[in-house]
């Protein structure tokens, strides 16, 4: 029985994973662990099934090698690419001690692109708000709080085990707004401020910033309040900026939540290579095509990428070099030049930072994927560390000397407020021209199963109005379509605005934004 932590989102939940033999993997509740407390969402309670997938292995050119040789070989082709011409892209579950061999093996390369998941955040943002990205706050604050705003986040579907806490805070009487473009249905907040969708599909344009002003004028609602959200590779820049905005004008607290379990500590980790916080961002990174060789490490870019599964192949395939690291194969695989096999999550050695800040202990004992990548730099540089200096290489990026209690929160920030001229955040949004809004507006609802691309909900919800518009009934089903078209069930929400459709998953060639105009039709 392994002590291991949900790699689904960056609270970090603690649980025992039991490997049953043909039986296979059977989850055990931690009742013990300070995260969740022995709780777990519909995600941690399927993880066998996400341990199930077809693993890695080790190839080059796709023919079967040893690690060594897949190693020799992926270190030989790096050295071919010049080192602006190369990127690296770690977006998933790396423990703290890979990530620090991954930026090693990044500098050792002289390569600037380096992408942990939140380099279109860090170049929208003042450098003095790059900490309340990287950290947030302790999750007891949350029950401690007594007043608290969902800034477009739902919390029972995206971070269920955060949810357990807002209600914990209701209960000592907190006070809970909502910012979103539809109500929760399940009543968790005592407001909801509805924005209107369509003006902010363009979120630069001046509909956008006329409904922003709905904001600007409910002080009364952020005022020394903690503002939870989520921050992701596609959060729109404009929002995120008025988020802060409002922190600064109204002395509320941001606690950022994250879609993968170590951002946080990629995030604070890129201090040993800070000049990559403003280098290429996740879509740039596939989209550039100066950039001839690409390493993925624990990235899955069909999970990370709202792109359909076609483009991120055309891309890929027109590479140079192409290496991956990682348990598991994904749509990359199949085209990479050298693939190299790592253990899976739970039977890693190593550390995790949660949202908070808590140090957490993966308790697997493979040290594989530390081992992958010092060999590469060993091989580039002729020094190849152990998993004890790497390990005390993340601890000292992380600012301590030892490997902290689970029970502690020892990574705070050294900023209690926004401090920041609000209007520098909003000038820097440029007006640009209204999209028209077609038929519908699809509305990506991003959860741990919506990036994993595992147990996904396979439907839409619609609202009311929309069913009767399209004389829909129980069997039938619904086609969504923009530059390509899918068909799927649809389950209908009395609390959605007529022309908005929620989903969460993504619809491949449909949306490749959190927020997008789209056709929508009975399916006959």
């Amino acid at each position: 029985m392994i002590k291991t932590i949900c790699p689904g989102c960056s609270l970090g939940c603690g649980l025992y994973l039991e490997d049953g033999g043909e039986r296979g993997l059977r989850v055990w509740h931690r009742k013990r662990a300070p995260v969740n407390a022995g709780k777990l969402c519909a995600f941690g309670m399927c993880l066998p099934q996400y341990y199930g997938r077809a693993r890695m292995e080790n190839t080059v050119d796709g023919k079967p090698v040893t690690q060594d040789e897949a190693v020799s070989e992926a270190a030989k082709r790096l050295k071919s690419i010049k080192p602006e011409e190369l990127a690296f892209v770690s977006v998933g579950a790396a423990t703290c001690e890979e990530l620090s061999s991954l930026i090693n093996l990044c500098k050792a390369l002289g390569c600037k692109n380096l992408e942990l998941g939140l380099n279109a955040a860090f170049k929208t943002l003042p450098e003095s708000l790059h900490e309340f990205l990287e950290i947030g706050v302790p999750l007891a604050s949350v029950e401690r709080a007594s007043k608290l705003v969902l800034f477009f986040m739902e919390p029972f579907s995206q971070h269920p085990l955060l949810a357990r806490r807002i209600l914990k805070a209701k209960k000592n009487g907190a006070k809970v707004f909502e910012v979103a473009f539809v109500g929760g249905e399940r009543g968790i907040a005592d407001e909801t401020i509805l924005l209107d969708a369509a003006a902010l599909v363009n979120s630069a344009s001046a509909e956008a910033a006329e409904e922003l002003k709905k904001l600007r004028e409910r002080k009364d609602v952020f005022e020394n309040a903690l503002i939870i959200s989520e921050v992701n590779p596609y959060t729109d820049a404009v929002l995120l900026r008025e988020l802060f905005a409002v922190c600064a004008e109204c002395g509320a607290m941001p606690l950022l939540m994250k879609p993968f379990l170590t951002m946080s500590a990629a995030l604070l980790q890129s201090a040993l290579a800070p000049e990559t916080k403003r280098g290429s961002s996740l879509l740039e990174v596939f989209e550039d095509e100066r950039v001839k060789g690409l390493f993925l490490l624990e990235t899955d870019p069909a999970g990370v990428l709202l792109l359909s599964e076609r483009k991120i192949q055309e891309r890929l395939s027109g590479l140079e070099l192409l290496v991956e690291q990682g348990a598991f194969r994904t749509v990359a695989s199949e085209l990479a030049t050298v693939t190299l096999a790592s253990d899976m999550f739970f039977e890693r050695r190593g550390l995790v930072v949660n949202a908070e800040g808590r140090v957490l202990r993966n308790e697997g004992t493979s040290t594989t994927g530390v081992e992958i990548l010092e060999g590469i730099a060993g091989d580039i540089t002729g020094a190849r560390r152990s998993f004890e200096d790497v390990r005390n290489e993340a601890l000292k990026a992380l600012g301590l000397e030892a490997v902290p209690n689970e029970d502690a929160v020892p990574l705070r920030r050294k900023e209690e407020k926004v401090q920041v001229e609000p209007n520098e955040l909003r000038s820097g949004a440029t007006v640009a021209e209204t999209t028209r809004v077609e038929d519908y507006l699809l509305l990506y609802r991003t959860t741990p199963a919506f990036w994993s691309g595992q147990f996904v909900k396979d439907f839409v919800e619609i609202s009311v109005e929309a069913a009767r518009s399209l004389k829909l009934f129980r069997g039938d089903k619904v086609e969504i379509s923009n530059a390509e078209a899918v068909t799927l069930d649809f389950k209908i929400s009395e609390h959605l605005p007529e022309r908005l459709i929620v989903s969460e998953m993504k619809l491949a060639g449909v949306s490749e934004r959190l927020l997008s105009p789209v056709r929508l039709r009975k399916k006959e």
